[in-house]
């Protein structure tokens, strides 16, 4: 149990979820009547994602990802596509390469391949080679799914696009980011804001977060910002809780192109500031001052740096004493990779001894990870006890960062603070 300042929860689970919590000097105080009341919360939104069927979804889905490799593996080499009684033909990374295939896209197609092998629709045949099992049904599978499942279309979708795009995208003829980001179609938006296990992970944050602040000083800002916002989807579940007198969310992505479109979808939210900020680079170098959040948002971001190790610390520097990071990991390679494994950042972790298999690590692995970069407690939520727990889309952990001087530190003032240094740094 830390002895920092910050809130410790630790989540057990027996026949239902079972919550304890422990509040040592915290900023954000979650006081009993608080605690409780968030508390019931988490566990009628657990129950409730109890009802959904998610193992199966999961399992069909990835059953469709198989069909679907096995698929563009025929249509670069037809010649696999062999009647006959006897084993086929085999092929190898090496044979999708000639083929028109990109070698870039090396690492999506092992991932893929292997998903393939694990559903039988391919045999291995030695190493690093594959032969069809039987012939692939894509759309025959996706068509039943869509059926069967009607609560995860928008999951479905996502999966449905990329995959009949997918040899094009190996060749080239296909831009990705065309896929994902369409204006007409939007589907990686849709696919963090609409999915079902998206939504109950984003209503597990909400709940945490609504929590930390119900007993925030009426006489304090409150200082949140977002890292690797993107499309907002969670941005868009968390802002309605917040305090708006006093609270300044600044919202940050890599990239300003995201910026336009949030403007618009957050324009009621006033107290919200959008700016760059690269987790790879040093934030002091990009204009923000260390120590000044109270709580810093990460949803599906912090993996998306090259080394998550420096990533996690960059953030620690900007939270001030006993602030909290509420964040949201994905742990399941397999199930990202046919959506967003098409895009050339998804595989850009350099970090490998740490994540050598993509850019994900375990849920168990991200505790030990925190506090190897200085963070003294750690709450997990979600499902840890049934399939979510081993892959699931989306997982709210939540951190408290280690008790720091405040010598030398920026202490908040009265009303809203100013955030930022002059930037010694260009951002990209």
């Amino acid at each position: 149990m830390s002895r920092g300042k910050g809130l410790v929860f630790f989540f057990k689970q027996k026949a239902a979820y079972e919550i304890s919590a422990c509040l040592v000097g915290s900023e954000i105080c979650i006081r009993g009547r608080v605690l409780a009341a968030c508390s019931a919360r988490l566990r009628a939104v657990s129950e409730r994602w109890r009802s959904h069927p998610y193992a199966a979804a999961r399992a069909r889905a990835l059953e469709v990802t198989a069909h679907f490799t096995a698929a563009a593996a025929l249509e670069l080499l037809p010649h696999l596509d062999v009647p006959g009684t006897g084993p086929g033909p085999d092929f190898g990374l090496d044979d999708l390469f000639a083929a028109g295939a990109d070698p870039k896209y090396a690492p999506l197609l092992r991932t893929l391949l292997a998903t393939a092998v694990d559903r039988g629709v391919l045999t291995t045949a030695g190493a690093a080679r594959w032969r069809l099992a039987t012939r692939p049904e894509p759309r025959r599978l996706f068509a039943a799914m869509a059926r069967d499942f009607p609560g995860d279309v928008v999951t479905l979708h996502g999966h449905g696009v990329c995959g009949r795009n997918l040899a094009a995208v190996l060749r080239g003829r296909t831009d990705p980011l065309g896929l994902l980001f369409s204006e007409t179609d939007e589907l990686a938006s849709r696919f963090y804001d609409a999915t079902a296990v998206s939504a109950f992970h984003n209503r597990l944050a909400v709940h945490l977060l609504s929590g930390a602040v119900a007993d925030w000083p009426a006489d304090r800002p409150l200082r949140v910002l977002e890292v690797g916002a993107g499309t907002g989807g969670l941005t868009a579940a968390l802002l309605p809780h917040l305090p708006p007198e006093r609270t300044h969310y600044v919202y940050t992505d890599v990239s300003p192109a995201f910026f336009p479109a949030a403007r618009d979808r957050f324009a009621a939210h006033d107290f919200v500031e959008y700016r760059t900020l690269d987790l790879d680079a040093d934030p002091a170098g990009q204009g923000f001052e260390p120590g000044v959040f109270d709580v810093v948002v990460a949803a599906n971001a912090l993996h998306t740096a090259r080394d998550l190790t420096a990533a996690v610390r960059h953030v620690a520097a900007l939270l001030a004493e006993g602030g909290h990071l509420l964040a949201l990991e994905s742990h399941s390679v397999a199930l990202l990779a046919p959506v967003f494994g098409l895009l050339d950042s998804f595989w850009s972790a350099a970090d490998t001894d740490l994540r050598p298999d993509g850019p994900l690590i375990s849920r168990d692995a991200w505790p030990a990870l925190l506090r190897r970069c200085g963070f003294t407690g750690t709450v997990q939520t979600g499902d840890p006890a049934g399939p979510a727990r081993a892959a699931p889309p989306l997982l709210p952990v939540s951190y408290t960062p280690p008790t720091l001087p405040t010598k030398g530190r920026s202490q908040p003032p009265a009303g809203r603070p100013a955030l930022y240094n002059t930037p010694r740094t260009t951002h990209r």
